[in-house]
This record gives structure tokens, sequence and C-alpha cells, in this order.
């Protein structure tokens, strides 16, 4: 999310952002410092899930899905 080629290719675009709070693998603060870099140019959404580590859309698909449906239908 921080290279210069992802931030032009998403300028004027929607992006959402789902992420477990708990994530081991890839801790919150590598997510939220390049989103900070996107602001002003590309409209972020993001849901974060309370206590769920990287493996969120298997444990929690239901709503994951619900999530990206309903950001979908927003566009």
């Amino acid at each position: 999310m921080a290279s210069p080629g992802f931030v032009q290719g998403c300028k004027g675009k929607s992006v959402l952002v789902i992420h477990g709070d708990q994530d081991e693998r890839i801790p919150l603060k590598y997510v939220e410092q390049p989103l900070a870099g996107l602001t002003g140019t590309v409209a972020v959404k993001t849901k974060y899930y309370a206590s769920e580590d990287h493996f969120l859309f298997l444990s929690r698909r239901a709503e994951v899905l619900e999530d990206v449906f309903s950001w979908m239908a927003s566009w």
C-alpha cells in the first residue's frame, strides 16, 4: 500500500481494508502506517475485527463477506 504505484493506481477509487487486530503475521501497525499515506488520495474504509488473527476470513467468514458485499454495494 505504500508503493507509489499502488497509490497512483488507486487514485479516485475506493479501497476496503479488512484486518484482525491480533494478527501477528502482519501487525496492525504495518497496515495503519501505509494507510496514513493514502489519506486525501484514496477513499479508504477500514474494518478491524477485534480479537482476530491473520485467519479471520476462516473464523468469521460470514461477517467478512457481509462487510465486503456491503462495501461493494456502496460504490
